[in-house]
């Protein structure tokens, strides 16, 4: 499904609905905004992950594209990040982690699991 469930109590003319969208939107923002996860090309064959964290310690966003599960996993320390960035066979990521303060040009990443790190700011 892609929206959440919600459900009234039995009796109801009608018990529920897989479409509720109303409470989806901060779901999207998290993925798009934190996790920084946009497509770059139809079908998520070539995606974004550019993570804006602001205060946050940990954040973690997937999502199922065409091509399979699309994962970012990040956890901060004093003075890192630890990113864990999953990226479908066929696909490519373009990394870019302004967002944490880091300096470093995007670059991209090719299929599988990778683990990063990003010095803190």
């Amino acid at each position: 499904n892609t929206t959440l469930w919600e459900h009234w109590p039995e009796g109801s003319e009608h018990m529920g609905t897989i479409n509720h969208a109303w409470s989806g939107g901060p779901l999207t923002l998290l993925s798009q905004k934190v996790a920084g996860l946009q497509p770059l090309s139809p079908g998520w064959s070539r995606f974004s992950v550019c993570p804006q964290p602001g205060k946050l310690k940990q954040f973690s966003a997937s999502l199922c594209s065409p091509q399979g599960i699309i994962a970012v996993n990040a956890q901060k320390t004093e003075s890192e990040w630890t990113v864990e960035v999953t990226v479908p066979k066929g696909t490519v990521a373009v990394i870019d982690f302004s967002g944490f303060g880091s300096n470093k040009s995007p670059f991209e990443l090719t299929s599988g699991k990778q683990k990063l790190i990003v010095k803190a700011k």
